[in-house]
């Protein structure tokens, strides 16, 4: 086995085995206009954009994955070397085990790796009900130079694993407590069903700065802690716990309409569009759709445990591949690209 924590390797083996994948992203809903005579070259279609006041080639990310595991593999130290060269963002897994356990921190103390792009970590809203953790929290930030964190929501996910949390009980102070407190930017995840909540408003009133949708098409951790328990009472729990979910694409316009229904006078709230991206086509629909990034984790994962070449090629098809795309609806820059998406 090429991962140490039991948990963790289980979830990384079933992922790379079995087929994880649940539900429709949407975008098979939507087609990207073309233009026959886009009077522009291949030199014109402009994919940066800037994020957490860093330059990326294009706007992708890497999503969270992998938490505390690694072993030799070095997962997120080759994940980082991949990421500072395509020039995209890379959220680190759950930050839960360095905070058990500082063994750990050697698999998340990758910025010499990353040097110039944008670093986040990611943990549970439920453990942030501890002051403790919510102090340590902000000097693994420091330690880890980090230049935002992701706090994941992932109810149903938890319900179905066998040592997950069963009380989701006052944690909503907690949340605010943090989000106002913490050094760096502070985004709320979804981890597969889509976010919904009523109380968007009064995070982002405290500070949150963006919203990754994580809608259904792709990874169902719900199915991944079923696979990992599979008895006939877990596997038809997951089955229906996985008719809450939203589908990306839906989830992606529901939350803009959310965001500008709240005008908050605080700034643009970042949109982050995962779930379910597998080709760049799926990308450019995202985008087209409210996205202001587009992350993915699943394909990642198997292209990482291929090889470093796979890794890089899979991210350099998906810089490509958007430009080609621009160039063929003649769009000279991302928001451009927002006009030529139209509904089938």
């Amino acid at each position: 086995m090429i991962f140490n924590d039991n948990r963790k390797q289980a979830h990384m083996d079933i992922c790379l085995e079995q087929d994880v994948e649940r539900g429709n992203p949407g975008f098979d809903a939507y087609r990207l206009l073309p233009e026959s005579l886009p009077e522009m070259t291949m030199s014109d279609a402009l994919t940066e954009t800037f994020f957490l006041g860093k330059r990326l080639r294009y706007p992708f990310m890497i999503a969270s994955m992998s938490g505390g595991v690694g072993g030799e593999f070095k997962f997120n130290h080759r994940l980082a070397r991949a990421a500072q060269k395509a020039g995209v963002a890379l959220a680190l897994g759950s930050l839960r085990p360095a905070l058990e356990d500082a063994a750990y921190l050697q698999e998340y103390d990758v910025r010499h790796r990353a040097p110039d792009v944008p670093l986040l970590g990611n943990i549970a809203a439920w453990q942030l009900r501890e002051l403790s953790v919510r102090n340590r929290l902000y000097e693994l930030i420091d330690e880890l130079q980090l230049d935002g964190i992701f706090v994941h929501v992932n109810v149903p996910q938890e319900l179905i694993q066998p040592e997950g949390e069963r009380n989701f009980d006052e944690v909503f102070h907690p949340l605010l407590a943090f989000i106002e407190r913490c050094p760096v930017p502070v985004f709320l995840k979804a981890v597969g069903q889509g976010l919904n909540t009523a109380h968007l408003p009064r995070l982002i009133r405290a500070g949150l700065t963006g919203i990754d949708v994580a809608g259904a098409g792709g990874t169902d951790w719900v199915v991944v802690e079923a696979l990992r328990n599979p008895t006939n009472q877990t596997l038809n729990i997951a089955r229906d716990l996985s008719h809450l979910a939203t589908s990306t694409a839906d989830a992606i316009q529901d939350t803009r309409s959310q965001l500008k229904a709240i005008a908050s006078d605080r700034g643009a709230v970042c949109v982050i569009g995962s779930g379910g991206i597998r080709t760049a086509h799926d990308m450019a629909i995202a985008l087209g759709l409210g996205a202001d990034l587009v992350a993915a984790a699943l394909p990642i994962l198997k292209a990482a445990y291929q090889s470093d070449d796979a890794l890089d090629d899979l991210l350099a098809y998906y810089h490509n591949g958007l430009r080609h795309l621009m160039v063929a609806c003649g769009a000279r820059d991302l928001a451009q690209l927002r006009a030529r998406v139209l509904a089938v």
